[in-house]
């Protein structure tokens, strides 16, 4: 599984990863052999209460969040001045959050398999380890070369690959309280606009009009205009397929149409996808 959670083993080993060290320098850093990094790694090590003691304070990390998989890689990184080597067009404006990419990861891994998931990551230059932290700021560059993966693989044809994707995106949203289904339906959705600035700056849903039995919802794509172009028409379509999926995967709204337009009165330089939907 590339995806967390992970097992104990496999968080040591992205401590290190993401720490920037090899297994003789996080061996010399704990004060164990390399022997050692190596069969705990590898899952056939002993870990015991003095190792963890021990780990805890080298990285400042507390124990629980060793156990329980919380563990901030990032500050790790950061910390210890070891950036995730990525290219830098996934890190200039890195402004989206890696857990944005988890549905397509989910969706190739179970359609292709791992091996053949690895392999696009390699294509690109990523290290799957950026996906142990969700907070992981990545470029939309990443998100779009994700996208057209799933595209050319003929993945992204279908609602069901869609709705995979956008559950897998909010699902822990939704079992976290985060209230998304308390409430009336349309307090439901207001709370949508927070999922999108969760995972990224560059998708926000405005509700342009609401009655009490309707809403026209718009799906803001300013900043990925910049990347796809207005003639890009197949990537326009693959977007408005996820934005209606992540809307739909609320479970409170009953979708009557999805029509793509380049302006509209109250955002007129504003491209994107617009929505009519009625309260169940």
């Amino acid at each position: 599984m590339l995806l967390p959670p992970y097992e104990l083993n496999q968080k040591i080993r992205l401590i290190r990863v993401f720490a920037g060290l090899n297994q003789a320098d996080m061996a010399q850093l704990l004060g164990m052999t390399q022997s050692w990094v190596s069969k705990v790694e590898a899952g056939m090590g002993d870990l015991t209460v003095a190792h963890l003691n021990i780990i805890r304070k080298k990285f400042e990390i507390s124990a629980d969040a060793i156990i329980d998989g919380t563990i901030p890689y990032s500050q790790i990184s950061k910390a210890f001045n070891a950036p995730l080597k990525l290219p830098k067009k996934y890190t200039h404006g890195a402004n989206c959050r890696v857990r944005l990419l988890y549905g397509f990861v989910s969706l190739f891994e179970e359609r292709l398999g791992v091996d053949a998931t690895l392999k696009f990551f390699r294509s690109k230059g990523i290290a799957s380890e950026v996906l142990a932290d969700p907070d992981f700021r990545v470029s939309m560059a990443m998100v779009l070369d994700f996208m057209s993966f799933g595209m050319k693989s003929n993945l992204l044809t279908e609602e069901g690959a869609w709705d995979k994707i956008a559950r897998c995106n909010i699902v822990s949203l939704l079992e976290s309280g985060s209230g998304l289904r308390q409430g009336s339906p349309k307090e439901a959705f207001a709370r949508v606009g927070e999922i999108n600035r969760r995972y990224t700056t560059d998708f926000n849903y405005q509700i342009i009009s609401v009655t009490d039995r309707s809403a026209d919802i718009y799906a803001d794509h300013v900043r990925l205009q910049k990347w796809l172009g207005s003639n890009n028409s197949a990537f326009g379509s693959a977007l408005g397929s996820y934005h209606k999926a992540v809307l739909e995967a609320l479970g409170r709204l009953d979708f009557k149409g999805m029509v793509q337009v380049n302006t509209l009165p109250q955002a007129p330089e504003h491209c994107g996808f617009a929505y009519r939907a009625t309260w169940n």
